[in-house]
């Protein structure tokens, strides 16, 4: 009789662990449009693109570990200040601001490393005459343009070695 009990208890929990995880799976978790995705949708879509999303998730970590490498941080008032100014426009996360800002930072930190003599701004104006039009250039500016395109360029460069160090093994 005991040995009858304990099966049915067993068997009584294993159905509940079955139904729970069953509703877990169905239960809907975003909506795309009028469609409901479930969660046993995602999971399925995650898995068939695992490569992609491991991929993503490697950008992410060099990204990070670039803004920790320049030592670039952003407030939280920054944040919101931008994001109180583009509210109007733009439907933007919070987390996507963050990280525009941070990346913003990061550039204008690597672009304060480069010296623009007066000599090298006016090369760079020569070169680069259909970005000012027919105005008489202000040369402060130039100097600027020039350095932030140091730094993007510098960030850009950066940014690549550090991502190559993560690559991306999937493990089975």
């Amino acid at each position: 009789m005991k040995k009858k009990i304990f099966v049915c208890c067993g068997l009584i929990l294993i159905s509940v662990v079955i139904l729970m995880k069953g509703h877990f799976l169905l239960k809907p978790i975003a909506k795309i449009g009028d469609d409901s995705v479930r969660m046993y949708e995602f999971i399925g879509y995650s898995l068939s693109n695992e490569q992609q999303i491991l991929e993503r998730m490697a950008d992410d970590i060099a990204f990070k570990k670039i803004i920790e490498e320049t030592g670039v941080t952003v407030t939280e008032e920054e944040v919101q200040r931008e994001l109180n100014a583009l509210n109007e426009h733009s439907d933007i996360s919070y987390e996507t601001c963050l990280n525009t800002i941070l990346h913003q930072k990061a550039i204008e930190k690597y672009a304060s490393e480069f010296e623009v003599t007066a000599d090298k701004a006016r090369s760079y104006y020569e070169d680069n005459k259909w970005r000012y039009g027919e105005a008489e250039p202000d040369f402060e500016k130039v100097k600027s343009d020039m350095q932030m395109e140091m730094g993007v360029a510098k960030y850009e460069e950066r940014l690549y070695k550090i991502r190559e160090e993560c690559k991306v093994s999937i493990t089975k």
